[in-house]
């Protein structure tokens, strides 16, 4: 039987393009598409046909941006190129490039046709761009449309896909942190790609791109003012949706790695904002989304877990920008406009001295001692009340150590901002004791208690910002007095980032307020505030003293310096890195270890508590003495109830290890609940659920 070869050609092509729409992934499932191209309508790279006929200025605005000029300067960047390399790519804008998802508006033809255009915020628009412009029977223009007209064309439009700010908020904005949080764990684990853009703000990034224009003249637009309760709704959101998407980051990390710790970071951060927006103007609905997102463990290869979180999250957020229309929440305004509140500088040892509250006792309360500040000391503070002095304890409680500088006053830089560029250095980083340093003074560390009560401020305060612990164990912000990064940070060391980021990223340092450390002695003088003790306090109570702190091979292990990208940028302006040689090192830490000698005391012993053993204490540092014998406390593992109560706990510290019951009496202070009345249920429930944890430690063994 004889085939006609038209029919054969025929057949082959009928193959062809299934094989070639079996290649094409449906854009819900493929990691290089977010909208879908097929609805895609945009004509044109500069984004003008069909929106920006009818919208010009909005599209004179557009064009000036980087989501516009990124089409044409994006892929050329060397970053760009670095990125490409890594993923063993050749092209940026087609061929199922990564880059495609996020930074181009890509058409029908699965190939990029224009940067971060209108349909990558507002949908694409193929089913709604003919039905948002019909006014009505009669009408010529948007002055002349009914109300009722006005209403139903919204319904209609949203209904075919179009999402509208004034009436769809979450959705809209949800579209700028689904990119600014890159949700592909290869591409930074492998690409290099940072996981995310640090400090996203979305009032102020709304305010520089925003295009609400009031077209009544044709003489052109005058773009409307938000007003401040909706400015305060769109705060309160950014911070909802920068939580739900570092969740939604860190579900897709398979194992720990850079992406995973980085994104674990962003919850973190997320959560901490979260938290001080309740400080400011405490609201039901951010205690809901904080408790969603606790109830999840923040794991790698915990993808259905987190994401059911994130999606909690995101119906709360919803339903907020439904109920919500700003008017109470004029609290918010300081935040909003860009300050920071400070909190409580909590000038004593013990934060609740001096007040009306009443400490929760296993025995009978007994009165504070004094909290005055020795003459000539402003570092120095009283005994705590949980923590009565001790007669036998030499030198005095402090906030700070005596020896250790403070961080600039103009304040931290935004979370994450460091790593745009250092990306080697934050691997570095999150692999290194120096991220995890705050940990051992959250939980029930059985030396972490010892040390604290002996010293005089007790375990359970052991953790906050104003205690000398944190000024070592934690990067703290001393302009605002708050814990700015758990564990020891690139502006632990380097120094506050406010007042030199701008000018850093153009290249060459130091710049004013930063320390580059690339002296000796600077070098030196930053590692040896946490590495070499001389507090005699401290030393007392059984703190490590330092001695024995090699500084060149400390330097070795966490050496992270220049990195692959700053190395460019130096090369590219004719500079070199020259850190300080080895020799330097040792001379300069001889001349601060002769300045600022190890004082001589001996280890005071804790007192002998219900189920403690007796164990050979290790082998104290030069110049500290220490008993034959020493108590130790045995923990055990945690039980159920423990496992539980840990729910409640920051994410950071939920999965440490609480110890069982001990017969120790201990006291403990408590803030005084507020008014109920003033508080709804959940608020109510979320507040006897933090204070049964507080309880619940403060009786943990010591």
């Amino acid at each position: 039987m004889r085939i006609h070869r038209s029919v054969i050609a025929l057949v082959l092509l009928i193959g062809v393009s299934v094989l070639v729409a079996q290649d094409v992934a449906s854009f819900t499932t493929s990691p290089f598409l977010r909208i879908d191209p097929d609805r895609v309508i945009v004509a044109d790279a500069r984004g003008f046909k069909p929106c920006g006929e009818c919208h010009t200025p909005e599209w004179d605005v557009w064009k000036e941006t980087k989501h516009a000029t990124g089409f044409e300067s994006m892929h050329k960047r060397d970053a760009a190129q670095d990125i490409l390399t890594n993923m063993d790519l050749r092209v940026t804008k087609r061929d199922e490039a990564l880059c495609m998802r996020c930074h181009y508006t890509v058409g029908p033809e699965r190939k990029a046709v224009a940067g971060v255009s209108c349909e990558s915020c507002h949908g694409a628009a193929r089913d709604w761009i003919n039905v948002h412009n019909k006014w009505g029977d009669g009408a010529k223009d948007k002055t002349q449309e009914s109300p009722a007209a006005r209403e139903e064309r919204i319904a209609v439009s949203r209904k075919a896909g179009m999402l509208r700010p004034s009436t769809d908020l979450y959705a809209v904005a949800a579209n700028c942190f689904e990119c600014h949080t890159v949700p592909i764990e290869e591409l930074v684990n492998k690409g290099q790609h940072k996981a995310g853009t640090s400090g996203f703000e979305l009032v102020k990034r709304v305010n520089a791109i925003r295009h609400n224009f009031l077209t009544a003249a044709k003489s052109g637009g005058v773009n409307r003012t938000d007003t401040p309760e909706r400015a305060r709704v769109m705060f309160v959101v950014g911070r909802m949706l920068a939580y739900e998407y570092a969740l939604r980051g860190l579900a897709v990390a398979t194992t720990a790695s850079g992406y995973s710790r980085s994104m674990d970071s962003r919850v973190k951060h997320a959560s901490r904002q979260l938290e001080e927006l309740t400080t400011v103007a405490p609201m039901a609905t951010v205690t809901e989304v904080l408790r969603a997102g606790s109830a999840a463990r923040l794991v790698p290869n915990n993808r259905a877990e987190i994401e059911r979180a994130a999606d909690q999250i995101r119906a709360i957020g919803q339903r907020f920008v439904t109920t919500t229309t700003g008017s109470t929440l004029s609290a918010l305004d300081v935040l909003v406009n860009g300050e920071r509140p400070v909190a409580s500088a909590e000038p004593n040892a013990n934060p609740h001295a001096n007040t009306n509250e009443s400490p929760v006792t296993a025995t009978p309360a007994t009165t504070p001692p004094s909290t005055s500040t020795p003459a000539g000391n402003p570092a120095a503070v009283g005994p705590s009340a949980s923590a009565p002095a001790r007669p036998d304890m030499p030198g005095q409680i402090r906030t700070r150590p005596a020896w250790h500088t403070t961080s600039a006053k103009s304040g931290m830089a935004d979370d994450g901002e460091c790593a745009g560029c250092h990306t080697e250095a934050e691997t570095a980083l999150a692999d290194s004791p120096h991220q995890k340093a705050s940990r051992r003074l959250f939980g029930e560390n059985a030396k972490t208690r010892k040390i604290a009560d002996l010293y005089g401020i007790g375990a359970a305060t052991a953790g906050k910002p104003s205690q000398i612990c944190m000024s070592c164990h934690a990067t703290i912000d001393d302009a605002t007095k708050t814990v700015h990064e758990d564990g020891v940070t690139c502006e632990r060391c380097h120094g506050a980032g406010a007042s030199y980021l701008e000018a850093h990223k153009k290249g060459g340092n130091p710049q004013r307020g930063m320390r580059a450390l690339k002296q000796a002695s600077d070098r030196v003088a930053i590692c040896a505030e946490c590495h070499r003790i001389s507090d005699e306090r401290l030393l007392a109570a059984g703190h490590p003293s330092g001695a024995d702190y090699d500084v060149v091979a400390a330097s070795q292990k966490i050496k992270h310096w220049p990195g692959t990208k700053p190395e460019k940028g130096r090369q590219k302006r004719g500079e070199l890195y020259a850190g300080p040689t080895d020799a330097a090192l040792r001379a300069a830490f001889g001349a601060l270890a002769a300045a600022r000698p190890i004082p001589k005391v001996t280890v005071v012993a804790a007192p002998a508590a219900t189920g403690a053993r007796s164990a050979i204490a290790s082998t104290p540092a030069a110049g500290v003495s220490t008993p034959a014998l020493a108590t130790e406390t045995s923990v055990a593992a945690p039980t159920r109830r423990q496992r539980t109560a840990q729910s409640s706990l920051p994410p950071s510290t939920r999965n440490t290890v609480l110890p069982r019951a001990t017969a120790s009496p201990v006291a403990l202070q408590l803030e005084p609940l507020p008014a109920t009345d003033k508080l709804t249920t959940e608020e109510l429930m979320l507040l006897v659920k933090k204070r049964l944890a507080r309880i619940y430690s403060a009786v943990a063994p010591r």
